[in-house]
């Protein structure tokens, strides 16, 4: 029984990954005649920044988007501490540990970094992430993907400390 779900549960997995490459219904080829036959043109679902938007008050706002679950997470921190996700959920921190946490991103360069293009394969299991910061007179907000190999370090850098500073107060949430 145990080995008949697994096979179960192995074929639905497979259909659902090969589900994902299939083409689109509009993307169908009109000929099988070979000299007639075009390249179809592939339209993929990826996750679209959608320019984060200033929060009164907010220091930090990341956000990460796409991957194959589709995930859609957001997370506030305020200069007073407060850290709230998208869903509403509450977490404190102190001042100054936000203090702290501006003042790393700042020693990163975060805000000398100019945004790149994306890239034009975005295909496949990415995430994206926006990351939106604001510091006494300063403020960037930066867009980039998994793989992209153009992002400056300086924001995959500042990505990793909001990522781990989030970490400290939301241990229990999935991020």
């Amino acid at each position: 029984m145990v080995k008949r779900c697994e096979t179960i549960l192995e074929l639905i997995i497979g259909i659902v990954l090969l589900g994902g490459c299939a083409l689109l219904p509009d993307n169908t080829l009109q000929s099988t005649n070979s000299e007639d036959m075009q390249t179809p043109e592939v339209t993929l679902s990826i996750p679209q920044a959608t320019k984060i938007q200033s929060i009164e008050g907010a220091a930090v706002i990341f956000r990460q988007s796409g991957g194959l679950a589709g995930m859609d997470l957001e997370w506030t921190v305020y200069a007073d501490g407060r850290v709230v996700n998208k869903e509403g959920q509450i977490w404190r921190a102190a001042p100054e540990q936000v203090n702290q946490l501006l003042r790393d991103i700042d020693e990163l360069g975060f805000f000398d970094v100019k945004q790149n293009e994306m890239p034009r394969d975005t295909c496949c299991d990415r995430f994206l992430y926006e990351l939106s910061v604001t510091m006494e007179d300063k403020n960037q907000s930066l867009t980039t993907i998994d793989g992209d190999e153009n992002a400056p370090q300086a924001l995959w850098d500042a990505i990793r400390t909001v990522r781990e500073f989030l970490d400290q107060f939301t241990s229990n949430t999935q991020l």
